[in-house]
């Protein structure tokens, strides 16, 4: 429970810090100056009250806990109540500040933009829903968290935007929301780091959770995206087009222990003066509404001594 009380603390006290993490520079201030105007006569925000309200509740239901009820599950279900209740008290107060409410979002701008230079990557855990089959939820969500944990610091090393998880896979980009002339080739070097670090901890974990079948299975393409925030319930920023499509699919017609490039992104990759990189796959690819592709393999390290190693 006290992890839950840390939690609930930390959202209430780095509102700041949470947007900073969940949204590109350019669209922090439009959020925060709505934070702001939020405030009330005391100078704290509402958000700040919320948290002293939750507290009360969780040490109630830190009490029951004990009394002997299912901890886990309950603990669970209590904080995606607690989300909810607030989501709604913080509608209410922005109905309250609104002359029509109904019309609020219709009546302004949403933040949105086109970005034409984009590379867009999925990465997928090969095996895993058999895996998860056969392992408790403590074990799936150790290894997925310890996979994103890691994938997460290349990012961040390397300046590569990861837009969300969807189960066991990752989605990542570069050229959205910080446009760059070398999109393709930093994800591509993205991916390949990403490859190694999973086979690294596939057979680190494989002691306590037999992970030594699993493989990490990369696809990335290239294309112009519609990006912005989807405000809200769970505001979020997210993309939208074609290019997200093809990626996924470039992706699924892969195989495990792989990084696998649309011919869009393969060109690019050509342009830059990489092309002993890629390596044609032999048989076309039949994509669902894309007929058939020609993609290109990421030549792994050892292939070539110039193809992109994992250097953070």
């Amino acid at each position: 429970m006290g992890r839950i009380n840390s939690i609930w603390r930390l959202e209430a006290t780095t509102s700041k810090k949470i947007i900073a993490k969940m949204y590109p520079p350019q669209i922090r201030e439009r959020l925060l100056n709505h934070e702001r105007s939020r405030l009330d006569g005391s100078g704290r925000s509402s958000v700040l009250d919320d948290s002293t309200e939750e507290v009360e509740m969780n040490k109630e239901s830190s009490k029951k806990r004990r009394r002997g009820s299912d901890s886990i599950r309950q603990r669970i279900q209590e904080y995606i109540l607690h989300r909810q209740q607030r989501s709604k008290e913080d509608t209410l107060r922005d109905v309250q500040t609104q002359e029509d409410p109904e019309c609020a979002i219709l009546d302004s701008v949403p933040i949105a933009d086109d970005f034409n230079d984009t590379s867009i990557m999925f990465a997928d855990i090969s095996s895993f829903t058999y895996w998860a089959s056969q392992h408790s939820p403590i074990e799936v969500f150790t290894l997925l968290e310890s996979l994103f944990f890691e994938f997460d610091l290349i990012a961040n090393k390397m300046g590569v935007y990861k837009l969300s998880t969807v189960g066991d896979c990752y989605i990542a980009s570069t050229g959205v929301p910080y446009p760059q002339d070398d999109h393709a080739i930093v994800l591509t070097q993205f991916a390949e780091c990403c490859r190694q670090k999973a086979n690294e901890l596939f057979v680190t974990l494989s002691p306590k959770l037999n992970t030594c079948d699993l493989g990490i299975r990369i696809g990335i393409h290239s294309g112009p995206v519609t990006a912005g925030v989807l405000r809200g319930d769970k505001a979020r920023f997210d993309f939208f087009g074609d290019t997200i499509n093809t990626a996924q699919r470039i992706e699924s017609t892969g195989k495990p222990n792989s990084v696998h490039l649309s011919s869009e992104t393969a060109q690019l990759i050509e342009q830059a003066g990489k092309g002993s990189w890629l390596l044609p796959r032999k048989d076309a690819v039949k994509a669902k509404g894309k007929g058939e592709l020609k993609t290109f393999w990421l030549r792994v390290a050892e292939e070539d001594e110039d193809d992109p190693s994992c250097m953070v």
